[in-house]
């Protein structure tokens, strides 16, 4: 009877785990694509602004970064689309074309100036749909002003990429339906040891 209720108890932590486990995902995945996101980084150094699209099929696809009314990044008819691009971000703009195809549309920023500090559109346009618009945030920082930040985020030694700044606070709220279930399983033998005592005395 102890065993079988205790892996009752044990089952139900794990299915409890696993919904939690699935919702955060999900809840992660909704704040990329539905809030804005912000990205810090360096003066001189370099910084990756999110984007993904669920449909990764290229065929009629146009895709551009845009900022302030300027044209950053522009994807069209299969190609980049160079013309269109405003020539501050001729060189300093880098998407990979062949990560499109896996639905990556992420633009990675180079040369970072003070004035970069705004607000970029990541926007998705497919014929006969609603076009899909990410808004992400970039802030350039001095170096001597720049908060510390974990070595992992860290691109290389002139650039820093934060992306939506929740990765630790994510990680807690994945540790408290394990902790808890920990808990509960220490309480539950706790009790069926004091239960046993009582019946021996």
């Amino acid at each position: 009877m102890l065993f079988s209720s205790f892996n009752l108890l044990k089952n139900k932590c794990l299915v409890t785990y696993l919904i939690l486990i699935t919702f955060n995902t999900s809840l992660t995945l909704a704040q990329i694509n539905e809030e804005e996101v912000e990205i810090r980084g360096l003066m001189g150094g370099n910084a990756t602004l999110p984007c993904y699209m669920e449909n990764r099929k290229t065929t009629g696809l146009t895709a551009y970064w845009q900022t302030e009314g300027l044209i950053a990044w522009e994807f069209r008819n299969n190609k980049y689309q160079v013309k269109h691009v405003d020539p501050s971000f001729h060189s300093r703009v880098k998407v990979s074309i062949p990560g499109i195809s896996s639905g990556n549309l992420s633009m990675n920023l180079q040369q970072l100036q003070l004035n970069d500090s705004r607000e970029y559109k990541c926007v998705i346009i497919r014929q006969g749909e609603t076009p899909d618009t990410h808004n992400i945030k970039l802030t350039v920082m001095e170096p001597e002003v720049m908060e510390p930040i974990n070595p992992i985020t860290r691109n290389d030694s002139s650039s820093i990429n934060t992306g939506l700044g929740t990765g630790r606070r994510e990680r807690y709220f994945l540790l408290i339906p394990a902790v808890t279930c920990l808990l509960l399983v220490a309480l539950f033998v706790i009790f069926q040891k004091t239960e046993l005592l009582q019946i021996t005395f």
